[in-house]
């Protein structure tokens, strides 16, 4: 049976992709249109974004500090226990 070769491509996007899928974004339209009505000033809107970014880093952090999972128990509640028929 003859083997085939899978050629490892990049996950990540190119420029351009990242360009097309950052104009789609909702969040700067969104932003905008919250102070464009009133809902939120300036200061509000950069007070969320603040936060958001500082619970996020800490999420970054405090995953690159775990220690890494015991691989031994990974798959033990993936597949379940099942009896032959």
């Amino acid at each position: 049976m003859p083997v085939e070769t899978v050629q490892a491509t990049s996950a990540a996007p190119t420029d351009c992709h990242a360009e097309a899928l950052f104009a789609k974004d909702e969040l700067p339209r969104f932003r905008a249109m919250l102070i464009e009505t009133g809902a939120a000033d300036e200061d509000i809107v950069a007070s969320i974004e603040t936060e958001g970014r500082r619970l996020v880093d800490d999420a970054i952090s405090y995953s690159r500090q775990s220690p890494d999972p015991d691989m031994a128990g990974a798959l033990a509640t993936v597949f379940s226990e099942s009896e032959a028929v």
